[in-house]
Order: C-alpha cells, then sequence, then structure tokens
C-alpha cells in the first residue's frame, strides 16, 4: 500500500494523533483532569477532519485508511467520551467505582455498543453515499459529549451531576448514531461563498478548541447538525409519501 501511494502517510499521520489523543483523553479522565479531557476530544475532531481533508487533498484514500479512521473513531469518540462520564461521576463518589449509579454504567455502555456498531454499519453499508450520513457520525455524537461537559463545567450546571439527564443524553446520542435520519455530509459546495462560510466556521470552531475557549458556540455546531438531519428527514419522507401526512 505504501510503496503504491506513499501520500497515504499524510492521512494515517492524522489518524495517528487522533488515536494518540484519544488515549491522553482517558488518561487525563482518570487523572481527574475533567476538563482538559473534554478539550482534547476536540482536538480529536479536529484531528479525525483533518485526516478525511488530507485523503482528498491528496487522493490518498485506502482501505486501509477507512478501516484505521473507524477504529481511531471508535476508541476517541465511543470510548474515550464514556471514560470521562464514567470517571467524573467516579470523582462525584470519592473514587469508590462500586457508587457510580448504575443507570451511568448500563448508559455508557450502551453509548459505546452503540459507536462501535455506527462504525461497523458504515463501514458496510453507508460509505458510499456521497452526499449523506445515514445516523449521527461518532465525531459529532464525541463532540456533542465533550463540548455538553465543558458548557456544564463553565456555568456549574446541576444537569451534569444528574444521573437520569447524564444517561438520557448519552443514550438518545447512541441511538441517535444508528438511527436512520439522513445527515448532510459536509464537503467542498459547488457555491463558492458556500465553501467560505463553512471554511469559516471550521476554522472558528477549530481556533476555539485549540485555545480552549467558547465551549457554548462549539455545543451549538453539532446540536443544530443532528437537529438538521431530523428536519431534513422529516421532510424528505413526507414528500416521498405524501399521504401519510394528510
Amino acid at each position: 500500500m505504501l510503496k503504491e501511494n506513499p501520500r497515504v502517510i499524510i492521512p494515517n499521520f492524522f489518524t495517528s494523533l487522533n488515536l494518540l489523543i484519544g488515549f491522553a483523553v482517558i488518561w487525563l479522565a482518570i487523572g481527574g483532569q475533567y476538563d482538559r479531557a473534554a478539550w482534547y476530544i476536540l482536538l480529536c475532531v479536529i484531528m479525525d477532519k483533518m485526516d478525511g481533508t488530507a485523503a482528498r487533498a491528496f487522493d490518498a484514500c485506502s482501505e486501509f485508511g477507512i478501516e484505521f479512521d473507524s477504529f481511531s473513531d471508535f476508541f476517541s469518540f465511543g470510548v474515550a467520551p464514556a471514560i470521562l462520564i464514567l470517571s467524573f461521576f467516579n470523582g462525584q463518589v470519592h473514587g469508590n467505582m462500586e457508587q457510580v449509579p448504575f443507570s451511568i454504567k448500563g448508559a455508557l455502555a450502551v453509548y459505546i455498543l452503540l459507536a462501535g456498531i455506527r462504525l461497523a454499519k458504515f463501514n458496510c453499508a453507508d460509505k458510499d453515499d456521497k452526499d449523506f450520513f445515514y445516523g449521527l457520525t461518532s465525531t459529532q455524537s464525541g463532540a456533542t459529549v465533550a463540548a455538553l461537559f465543558l458548557v456544564g463545567r463553565k456555568y456549574n450546571l446541576p444537569f451534569l451531576a444528574d444521573e437520569t439527564i447524564m444517561s438520557g443524553v448519552m443514550i438518545i446520542l447512541g441511538v441517535l448514531m444508528v438511527s436512520t435520519f439522513k445527515y448532510r455530509k459536509i464537503k467542498k459546495r459547488s457555491s463558492r461563498l458556500l465553501n467560505i462560510v463553512q471554511s469559516l466556521i471550521f476554522g472558528t470552531l477549530g481556533v476555539f478548541a485549540l485555545f480552549h475557549i467558547y465551549p457554548e458556540a462549539i455545543l451549538a455546531f453539532p446540536i443544530l447538525y443532528f437537529i438538521g438531519g431530523i428536519i431534513v428527514t422529516h421532510f424528505e419522507r413526507n414528500h416521498e409519501h405524501p399521504e401519510e401526512s394528510e
């Protein structure tokens, strides 16, 4: 593979960083550095976007790269966010894992399982669709967990320590990942203006993540994204079966 196209090393370099930063997330979360761990999840998002961009820019797509990317995404956006939330609740009970609510443990197990199913489903069935993802991506899901956590910590919001709310959030995100909702892929468009707007938005969010500022602005994007997917799917289904909406 490397001999045939040595350029594949470029996207795989970013994928490797994604995986290694995901490991750092777990390390930091277990060590009680929860905010830093959450910001590192957002750095993983940047690395995930960079590997895809590099693969397209250098015509360096490969089957190995697809599988490696999925493995890294499962680790960084499936396992790492779950460990962050588990470690946070473990800290709330002063390190006594037995006292962490069963609902949290169960919800995190469901989240990890559905993240794995989401990525396997993409590799088997969905990757050939050029315009849409089917189900919320693991990247968006992990980013939502991290940004929501940071917003809760920044404003000292009580929901963050509420086992019922956080269990529900993790299960909802897991279910959205394996749902049939259609989410439009964010890629190069025919409109130059739209491409500029997209670049500015992602560039700004990337700067926020790098400098650990404005988590609420970062949170707004995934929320709008998955709400948009639900709306798009709803209107498309009504268009295909208008008699069902009458």
